[in-house]
């Protein structure tokens, strides 16, 4: 018996401790141990730890999901404001180009009216040239027919086609010009 207690005695003073009479006597019965309640309490401890590493880990990947997701609604963002935006600089470049065009044909146009103006008159003075040639050639000897044909100086200042003459070269008037939109 004494080989008992010197081998046992701290099972017998844990059961004791732990369990209070009941534990030594379920020690003694063979049915319970501080062993037993060692691995029980390392088992409960252990399961305890496995659910908060396993929450920790459910959080984690949470969060890494949303960190995910916000981020590829942020790109999403992104790309279709630059969209929007390259679609606004292509249509407003298109708008410049096309007004561009327009403004140049108008001027374009101005410019071959104004030349057939100009061609039309030539041919009416030569042509009324041509039919006074032979009375205005009595009244101004020695002067060709195209010489007759200028009309005189005061209609070109009623048409305002050329300046007084009285101005400076810096004064003359021009032609208005005609701003490109």
């Amino acid at each position: 018996m004494l080989d008992l207690v010197v081998n046992y005695w701290g099972r017998l003073i844990s059961a004791l401790i732990t369990g209070g009479p009941a534990g030594y006597w379920l020690m003694a019965r063979g049915r319970g141990s501080a062993d037993d309640a060692r691995g029980a309490t390392e088992a409960k401890a252990a399961e305890d730890t496995r659910r908060a590493a396993e929450a920790k880990a459910a959080e984690d990947a949470r969060r890494a999901a949303e960190a995910e997701a916000a981020e590829d609604a942020r790109r999403a963002a992104e790309a279709k404001a630059a969209e929007v935006a390259r679609r606004a600089a292509e249509a407003k470049a298109a708008k410049v180009v096309r007004d561009g065009a327009k403004a140049k044909a108008a001027e374009d146009a101005r410019r071959v009216a104004e030349a057939k103006a100009v061609e039309a008159g030539r041919r009416v003075a030569k042509s009324k040239a041509a039919q006074g040639a032979p009375s205005c050639a009595a009244t101004h000897p020695g002067k060709r027919t195209e010489e007759m044909a200028v009309p005189p100086a005061d209609l070109r200042l009623i048409k305002g086609i050329v300046a007084k003459p009285t101005r400076a070269a810096s004064q003359k008037r021009t032609a208005p010009r005609m701003k490109a939109k």
